[in-house]
């Protein structure tokens, strides 16, 4: 039974409390990733993007509980969070900020919450994206296998995967109506990708690159240390191929000669001696009619033979009709 594709987006962009500035960019940026993990991979939204007023703790909390409750152990599944984050000064713990966190540490989300819940989920491969401040914070230093997989193994094997937009540290949420860096060039691999199938991996390193290249700040990928990360990765699968357009198939025209009017035809039981034979002789004689061949061939320089029947029938008329053409070539100086 093959799994799906799903996906929970959280976006927030207006705060309650005014002391958490305004972002420019979260709802764009994560409406921009649903619309092409839909159309070009496959994925489906588990329940309506939150958004703004309503990603409160308990609603994001909530989602995430039913994400776990509702999955199945082959399906994919990508969270996707953009909007604040902070760490706490003391521990250095990281926590994002919902909309109604008022600066109150029993209303944010600690980064230890949200990896208990993706901990208890039931799937084959799980990927956390978060474009927020000091979301660096959620990682812990791993070392590589080493191992070189193709996507088919890597497909094979169980994941969970951290994906953030920066380290311990303030991110830049970009100009208004263009998108964070972070967004912009992990929406420009999806939508530009015309392979395939294309890893995880091959999506962190060139994001991490793009990004480095837009601005001072440098995104970070790890495995999430769970006995269920078995060293895979998610792989993107295109459900529409490359540069694929709906196209009318042009119709071919062969024009045909214009034939000239005949006065007459030959139907198959037809002959000036048709009065005659019987019916029956009609179907074993090849020269009947061959008066009306010879006249029609040297009249217009045409043949056409349809709906013969008969072997012996068809034959003996085959050979009248070459000999008449060779004569007509002949006599017109044609070899």
């Amino acid at each position: 039974m093959s799994g799906e594709n799903r996906l929970l987006i959280i976006g927030i962009d207006e705060y309650n409390d005014r002391r958490y500035k305004k972002i420019n960019n979260a709802k764009r940026d994560t409406d921009r990733f649903r619309k092409v993990l839909e159309e070009r991979y496959g994925f489906k939204l588990v329940q309506p993007a939150i958004y703004d007023a309503e990603a409160t703790r308990e609603k994001i909390i909530d989602a995430l509980y039913d994400l776990a409750v509702s999955s199945y152990e082959e399906d994919n599944i990508i969270i996707y969070y953009a909007g604040h984050g902070d760490q706490n000064p003391t521990s250095g713990k990281g926590y994002w900020i919902p909309v109604d966190g008022e600066n109150k540490a029993s209303n944010y989300i600690f980064n230890s919450t949200v990896l208990d819940i993706i901990e208890g989920i039931n799937a084959k491969h799980i990927l956390l994206i978060s474009d927020s401040c000091f979301s660096g914070t959620f990682l812990t230093k791993t070392r590589s296998s080493g191992r070189i997989l193709t996507h088919e193994e890597l497909d094979q094997l169980q994941s969970r995967w951290l994906f953030v937009s920066g380290g311990e540290e303030k991110v830049s949420d970009g100009e208004p109506g263009k998108g964070s860096p972070f967004a912009m060039s992990l929406c420009e691999f999806l939508e530009k990708n015309e392979s395939l199938t294309a890893s995880a991996g091959e999506l962190f390193d060139t994001v991490i690159r793009l990004t480095e290249l837009r601005c001072n700040q440098q995104p970070q990928a790890a495995p999430i240390k769970f006995d269920a990360h078995k060293g895979g990765e998610m792989i993107f699968k295109l459900v529409t191929l490359p540069n694929e357009e709906s196209k009318e198939v042009e119709k071919i025209i062969f024009p045909l000669p214009e034939s000239p009017s005949l006065d007459y035809y030959i139907p198959r039981t037809v002959t000036y001696y048709e009065h005659q034979k019987s019916e029956a002789s009609f179907f074993f004689e090849p020269e009947r009619g061959s008066s009306y061949l010879k006249d029609l061939i040297h009249t217009h320089k045409r043949v056409v033979l349809l709906g013969t029947a008969g072997y012996l029938y068809i034959n003996g008329l085959i050979l009248i009709l070459m000999k008449i053409s060779k004569n007509i070539f002949k006599k017109d100086g044609i070899k």
